[in-house]
């Protein structure tokens, strides 16, 4: 991964220099390279340096959709979803809601001029948004935004299975959240269930691309079940997500640290909550989650 921040660094390097000699037909492959960068540096924490590079594409890429907005609104779009996500992660929530916000707009016209082309995108900002609205304690209307991202990602799936399932299931996880939010654990735990079904198929079939996932939704799956006082169910669930995770964290311990941890501190709150010992070995393994 390091590897690729690199190069995703010189390859802005090399843009610039393009973009300077010959706005017209470098400016875009410099925000594309900016883009690209930002999730390079994402995925290596350097998580501020992100947010500046994402903030540079989408100002490009403002200034080129005012001019030619049928070519450049697509990738603006992109840019200001990113940028909220990694706004949100820096805790700048009201900025990251406003920019997703305007990502949702853009990608419903799109979507509503070219379905088959935009309403994947339109389902992802909408998934976001509903995060974002999360965040900031509009609890109900990111209710509204998850379903309807489940909604389309539903109709998507039906059709195109391999492609789409696995967006399916992440909002399925996201729903489970958002109705739990808002009281309706019965609800709650229905979704996530459904989202532990697919994401067990899956990462049947490609352990290495989506065991992670099933991981995160059983320690959600725990966590629904815990509302609802199923404490031995969600026991099972803590420690099942954690010896899904364990392989991965071993392998990639600063990816992974953030998820083992939550999901030791899980694992042992529920161990208490039915008065037993923790697997000692399991603890172990996970490094006391860190």
């Amino acid at each position: 991964m390091g590897s690729e921040h690199r190069l995703a660094i010189k390859a802005v390097a090399l843009y610039r220099e393009l973009a300077a000699a010959q706005p017209e037909a470098f400016r875009p492959d410099l925000a594309g390279s900016l883009a690209n960068l930002g999730n390079r540096l994402a995925e290596v924490g350097r998580r501020a340096e992100a947010l500046a590079a994402e903030e540079e594409a989408v100002a490009i890429r403002r200034v080129l959709a005012a001019a030619q907005p049928e070519a450049f609104r697509p990738d603006l779009a992109g840019s200001l979803s990113n940028l909220g996500i990694w706004l949100a992660e820096v805790g700048r929530h009201a900025e990251a809601l406003a920019a997703e916000e305007e990502a949702v707009a853009i990608r419903r016209d799109l979507a509503a001029a070219q379905p088959e082309a935009f309403r994947p995108d339109l389902a992802r900002s909408l998934s976001n948004l509903g995060n974002r609205l999360a965040e900031v304690g509009r609890h109900a209307e990111a209710l509204a935004a998850t379903e309807e991202a489940v909604a389309i990602r539903r109709d998507l799936a039906a059709a195109q299975p391999e492609a789409f399932r696995p967006d399916l299931a992440r909002s399925l996880s996201n729903l489970g959240n958002r109705l739990a939010e808002v009281g309706r654990h019965a609800e709650a735990l229905a979704a996530e269930e459904e989202a532990v079904a697919i994401r067990r198929d899956l990462a049947a079939a490609q352990p290495e691309a989506f065991r992670p996932d099933l991981a995160r939704s059983l320690s959600n799956l725990g966590n629904r079940l815990a509302a609802l006082d199923r404490l031995e169910e969600a026991l099972n669930a803590y420690e099942e997500a954690l010896r899904t995770l364990l392989p991965f964290y071993q392998a990639s311990p600063a990816a992974f640290a953030d998820w083992i941890g939550y999901m030791v501190r899980d694992y042992v709150n529920a161990c208490r909550a039915l008065g037993r010992e923790p697997d000692a070995g399991l603890l172990g393994q996970a490094g006391s989650g860190g």
